[in-house]
This record gives C-alpha cells, sequence and structure tokens, in this order.
C-alpha cells in the first residue's frame, strides 16, 4: 500500500510539472491584472501592457494597453481638441474591453464608422454599476466638454447602492505571500482563472447541493413598475444629466426604466454574429461593432454636420 501512495504521488508531482511546463510555454494562463489607487479610485495600473488571455487552450488571447488615467486604451483622456466631437463612453468590463484588442475598442471602431475629426474616451471598469457611473460623470466626464456621453447599463447596475471601484482605491493592498505565490505558479491562475474553479467551489460551499432543488421549486415572481422602482438607486440615476444616452440590449434593460426617466435611449442591434466568444458572453469584435454602430447611428441623427 505505501509503494503504491509512493508511485501515485511521484506520478502527480510529474504531471503537474509537465502541466505548470506547458501553461508556460505556450502562455495559456491568465494573469491578474494588475490595479492602482489612482484619486483614490480602484483603477487600473497606468503604462502596464500586456495579453489578457481566457479559455482553456487561450482561445481568446488580446493585447491590452492601461493609459495614464487607469483605463484601457491608447489615447490618453487629458485633452480634448474642442474642433473635434467629444465623445464619451462610461460602463463595465464591457467597455473595459480586454475581451478584444485595445487598438480595436468600441472607441476605436467609432472613431473609425465617423471618420475623421471624432475622439472617443472609454471610461470602462470592471464591476461599476449606477454609482460607479454617476461619480465618474461627475469626476471625469463634467469639467470637460464632451459632445455626447454614453452609458452601457443592465437593470443590474441600476440596483447597487455603493460604488464598485470609484472612491475604492484603498482596497488595494500590498500583497501578501500567498498571492505572490499565486501569482508565479501558472498552472494555479490556469485553473482558477481560465476555467473558474474558485468560483465554482466557492457556489458549491455556499449554495450546496440543496441548491438544485431549491432553484427547480423557485416561482417566476411577475416584477411590477412599483417593485423595480423600489429595487433601483433612484439618488443616484438622478444624479446624472438628462443628456446621458443609455445604451442597451434589448430586455436587458427594463421598459420600467425608459418609461420612468427622461434620458435618452439607443438600442443595441447585433447584426454582426456572433456578437461573442460562446464560453465568455462578453462582445467579441462583432459585438463591439455593433454597439460602435448604434452610437454612431445617434449622433448622426442628432448632429447636423455628420
Amino acid at each position: 500500500m505505501k509503494t503504491f501512495l509512493k508511485y501515485i504521488a511521484i506520478w502527480l508531482i510529474i504531471l503537474i510539472t509537465l502541466s505548470e511546463l506547458t501553461i508556460r510555454i505556450f502562455d495559456l494562463a491568465a494573469k491578474t491584472m494588475p490595479t492602482q489607487n489612482i484619486d483614490g479610485n480602484y483603477l487600473l495600473k497606468p503604462g502596464k501592457k500586456g495579453y489578457w488571455v481566457r479559455g482553456g487552450l487561450g482561445e481568446v488571447t488580446n493585447y491590452y494597453e492601461i493609459n495614464d488615467q487607469g483605463y484601457n486604451s491608447i489615447i490618453d483622456y487629458r485633452e480634448l481638441n474642442p474642433e473635434d466631437i467629444n465623445i464619451a463612453l462610461i460602463g463595465d468590463s464591457y467597455i473595459e474591453g480586454f475581451q478584444t484588442d485595445v487598438r480595436n475598442s468600441i472607441g476605436r471602431k467609432l472613431e473609425k464608422i465617423l471618420g475623421p475629426g471624432v475622439r472617443v474616451h472609454e471610461y470602462g471598469r470592471a464591476g461599476s454599476n449606477i454609482v460607479d457611473f454617476s461619480i465618474v460623470y461627475h469626476k471625469y466626464i463634467q469639467p470637460k466638454v464632451y459632445d455626447f456621453t454614453f452609458i452601457l447599463a443592465t437593470d443590474g447596475d441600476l440596483k447597487p447602492k455603493k460604488p464598485s471601484n470609484m472612491g475604492k482605491g484603498n482596497n488595494i493592498h500590498k500583497k501578501t505571500i500567498n498571492r505572490q505565490i499565486y501569482d508565479k505558479i501558472h498552472i494555479l491562475r490556469y485553473l482558477n482563472i481560465n476555467h473558474g474553479l474558485g468560483v465554482s467551489f466557492k457556489k458549491l460551499i455556499n449554495q450546496g447541493p440543496e441548491s438544485i432543488d431549491r432553484i427547480h421549486k423557485e416561482k417566476v415572481v411577475e416584477v411590477t413598475k412599483e417593485v423595480f422602482l423600489n429595487e433601483i438607486n433612484v439618488e443616484a440615476i438622478k444624479a446624472l444629466p438628462k443628456s446621458i444616452v443609455f445604451l442597451h440590449e434589448g430586455d436587458k434593460l427594463s421598459h420600467f426604466f425608459m418609461e420612468n426617466f427622461d434620458f435618452e435611449f439607443k438600442k443595441i442591434i447585433h447584426h454582426k454574429l456572433p456578437k461573442d466568444h460562446g464560453f465568455d458572453g462578453h462582445w467579441n469584435k462583432n459585438g463591439r461593432y455593433n454597439c460602435a454602430k448604434a452610437m454612431a447611428e445617434y449622433i448622426k441623427e442628432n448632429k447636423t454636420n455628420l
């Protein structure tokens, strides 16, 4: 028995070592994105660049580049040319855009569609919600002169009462030894980030096997106007000017929101398909083009010199 266990242990060590080497050689492991406290906000580390990887075989591998403001963009946001048509785009991970090459982001596609004299600044940060959107607007958008400001939102973005990133710069702490080890061992990051092992394990522990029965027993409750309006963060929403244009994907943004607030709304129609990566629901280059196309249509309808 002891010999058998030793045999198994040796083979496990060999298997793990070979897996680590393979993942390193083919650069398959996803990396933890570097973050930094910028003006008290939990943003990305300026100057960092590299490749964002997802998928078991690195099916999604895209170049990223963080500008001085802490956003994934190849352009700087400090100055605007008043002679240009200046556009701000606010959102979460869909706007942050690691799922496509930063050089082919929504903003760059929109600039290409509209032609010369157009500049787009993308204020996208994963996990952001309506509170973050409102803070971003008042901190970065309002002090400048943008001709158009778009926000990509879903019903889920409208509910939180606290920001996820803005004002959360103190959440960035010095890396512990365990975290440093995790960053160095590729197979750990590969299993945790590429395959979501950590998330799946947490769900199993937190919800337990009985969650399956609970899901089957749950009844679908019809959401009324009163229930919807009571659940969303009306204060953060009303802090935004009526000139904001909310981008949305059909049923991902409730008609109750559109009927009860005096913003402009533009639906994204996904003419180019497939719009995402399949295993990752974030938009691929087609989805991002569809978003840019929707914005371009709105701008052309509301800008006489285009």
